[in-house]
């Protein structure tokens, strides 16, 4: 020490002697001092803050884009069971006709009891039934099956570029799969 300096030698890994002098600081230096660490604190926590806050958003659109895919999933399951309920019912509708058939070639039977009942009720009523209600119901439950399959496969290809124009990678099993033609 001399006065306000302090000096410190120390050795080096050469052997050689080094001094470094240090002398007080003003209250100016110290706030100086002061002042920079809170700015690089503020600075660091910015940074934290904002990776925080890009994680979260990368967070939700992973998540949007997988609820989209298993929705797209789903929708796509069941245009594959309205397609099976479908062919179900054609299988029977063709099944119930060659009934019909079968009944009509009997004959006309004990007062025409065969041709006005047992026909008459297969053709009004079974075969009916199946080609008018059935039939029917099925097309309709495919074709909105088919539609919102359709809007689940723009929207997991939306949410995708979402997240590729962030920079998060999207793995390609998720949209071929989700653009893939039923099994």
């Amino acid at each position: 020490m001399d006065g306000a300096t302090l000096n410190l030698s120390f050795p080096l890994a050469d052997g050689s002697i080094q001094t470094q002098v240090f002398h007080p600081g003003t209250t100016a230096d110290y706030n100086a001092g002061v002042a920079l660490v809170k700015q690089e604190a503020a600075s660091r926590q910015a940074i934290s803050t904002s990776i925080a806050s890009s994680q979260a958003s990368v967070a939700q659109q992973q998540a949007a884009a997988q609820q989209a895919e298993n929705k797209a999933a789903t929708d796509q399951q069941n245009g594959q069971d309205a397609i099976a309920a479908l062919a179900h019912d054609v299988k029977q509708t063709a099944s119930d006709l060659a009934q019909t058939r079968t009944d009509a070639k009997a004959g006309g039977g004990d007062q025409c009891v065969n041709a006005s009942s047992t026909v008459y009720n297969d053709a009004a009523t079974t075969v009916f039934n199946d080609a008018q209600t059935t039939l029917l119901n099925d097309a309709l439950t495919l074709s909105r099956d088919i539609h919102s399959t359709q809007d689940d496969i723009v929207n997991v290809l939306s949410a995708a570029q979402q997240l590729v124009s962030d920079g998060v990678g999207m793995p390609t099993s998720t949209v071929s799969r989700s653009c893939s033609s039923p099994a």
